[in-house]
This record gives C-alpha cells, structure tokens and sequence, in this order.
C-alpha cells in the first residue's frame, strides 16, 4: 500500500473515532451520479461513519434510531416484512451497495445492528472498489477504540470471524478476500454489533 493511500486512510480512520472532522469525511463523500439520480457514498466515508457509530455504542439506548441517525448522517426508517426494526441502505458504487439496520432478540427493543456490503454477483464479485478501509483498518481502528481483538477458529486452520469486545459490546466481523487474484487481501463483508 503506497504512503499516499496509507495516510488518507489514516486520516479517514482517525476522523471515524471523532467527530471533530466528520464534515472533512462527509462533504467529500457522497455524490450524484447523473445516471442513477441516487446519492453515492464511498467505501471509505461509509466505513467512517461506521467506525464512529461502533465507537459511539455502549448500551443498548445506543442503537435508537434516533442516536444512530444523530452520529451517523444516515436516516433509518421503520421496516416491516424484514428482520430489521429500522434500516438503510445506500449505493457505494454502481454494483456495490450497504445495508445498516436494527435487530431484536427480544420485545426491550434494538440489541443488535448488522451492517453489510452487497454485490448482485454474490461473493464471488471482486471487491476492490469497497475494500477500503479493509479488515486491518478496522481492526486497528477498533482496537484504537478499546476493543480486545479474537479470532474464531474455522475449519482447516481458517478464521470463521473475528469477534472484538469492549465492557458489554461485542463486534464480529466476517471478511472475505479481495477477489480470485488477490484472496489474502481481507475485506469486510458483514459486520453486527451486539449490545
């Protein structure tokens, strides 16, 4: 990875864990595409927001829709005939897009979000247009924030997820390679954060 690509991705992982230039991250991010009409955000502004958000969580009054909204810039809306009390979804670029949204385990309400990137080719679609930040991103950023990382063994020597924890939050993530040529390169696929 070159010096220039480290550091604006050290910027935008900093920025993540404050909000003091969440403007810089956001004014840059989205854009129109004549094409579409539709707001795009980039895989780097929306693996900001998402980094601030898991860092802004630690109970369960933390996943409002509201709280979300608020730290975000994303707006949640009421769903029915999904398993999400509230989500979002937006385009990342053409073929790619995100899906955010709430779950419960219970009647008390949200517990858990789960966030995840989308290809309409399935897992097979090679993800180098939304792999930044890419897994070591995430995880320095999280453990930056006090979470301790742990790998969970697969089949074969392999990793199933990785599950960080910090007092009663809990984040897993499962990764998946950058594409046929380049599978060592983990990207992150999907991403729940359980209160």
């Amino acid at each position: 990875m070159s010096k220039l690509v480290t550091s604006k991705l050290a910027t935008i992982l900093l920025c993540a864990l404050t909000a003091s230039c969440a403007s810089h991250v956001e004014d840059k991010s989205m854009q129109t595409t004549s094409e579409t009409s539709t707001a795009v955000i980039s895989s780097e502004a929306i693996g900001a927001k998402l980094l601030r958000l898991i860092d802004s969580i630690h109970d369960r009054q933390d996943l409002a829709p509201t709280r979300i909204e608020e730290v975000t810039g994303l707006t949640l809306s009421p769903e029915s005939g999904t398993v999400y009390l509230h989500g979002t979804r937006g385009q990342i670029t053409q073929d790619w897009s995100f899906r955010l949204g709430t779950l419960a385990s219970g009647e008390d309400g949200a517990d858990s979000l789960l966030f995840s990137i989308n290809n309409a080719d399935g897992d097979g679609a090679d993800r180098a247009a939304v792999c930044q930040p890419d897994f070591d991103a995430y995880k320095s950023a999280l453990q930056a924030s006090g979470f301790s990382p742990m790998p969970v063994p697969g089949e074969r020597g392999s990793t199933r997820f990785w599950e960080f924890t910090r007092d009663q939050v809990t984040v897993r993530i499962q990764t998946i390679g950058e594409s046929a040529t380049k599978p060592e390169h983990a990207c992150v696929s999907t991403i729940s954060v359980r209160t």
